[in-house]
């Protein structure tokens, strides 16, 4: 039996996700700060692991095989998607949980994950596999895990207010 790829990993995270966000949406005004934090212990690490590891490799890989557009307007999509979520995320933090736009905030944020979810695993995977062999679809996971665990303690946001001070090696925002 071989090794879980990359691409089973992330499979099982995004299925993590969408959970979350429907416990989220039934949530009470008192429990939606915890299912907040636990949707961006989710998303934020799994965001990150993604461009500092496979985002990044498939790039270089994408270049190196000088790629069509296609392919590189697909990745490129998939770091925009990114970085409104990421806002996204911001907002509804800032947005008290009693405030009525607040579920419509969680509204919307779910709507972009779930359809960043569905071109990723429809037309990144594609590309993942055309460009990768299948050993290297397995080293990817051991990467994107490791560069994962970087950002579960401390969260983008955090560097806002001084919590965390950015390495060399973690994308500036």
């Amino acid at each position: 039996m071989s090794s879980p790829n990359i691409i089973d990993l992330l499979k099982d995270e995004h299925a993590v996700v969408q959970k979350l966000f429907k416990v989220a949406a039934d949530s009470q005004d008192s429990e939606r700060q915890e299912v907040l934090r636990l949707l961006k212990l989710e998303l934020v690490p799994h965001a990150r692991g993604e461009e500092k590891t496979i985002y990044s490799m498939l790039r270089l890989q994408l270049n190196q095989e000088h790629a069509g557009a296609e392919d590189m307007l697909c990745l490129n999509e998939a770091f925009e998607e990114h970085r409104v979520i990421d806002q996204m995320i911001q907002e509804l933090e800032a947005t008290g949980t009693s405030d009525e736009r607040w579920i419509a905030r969680l509204h919307v944020l779910r709507e972009n994950v779930e359809h960043h979810i569905k071109e990723e695993e429809r037309d990144l995977f594609k590309l993942l596999k055309k460009h990768f062999s299948d050993e290297r679809l397995v080293s990817l996971r051991s990467a994107y895990e490791s560069a994962k665990e970087k950002y579960t303690e401390f969260l983008p946001s955090q560097t806002q207010t001084g919590a965390w001070e950015q390495s060399s090696d973690m994308p500036l925002f």
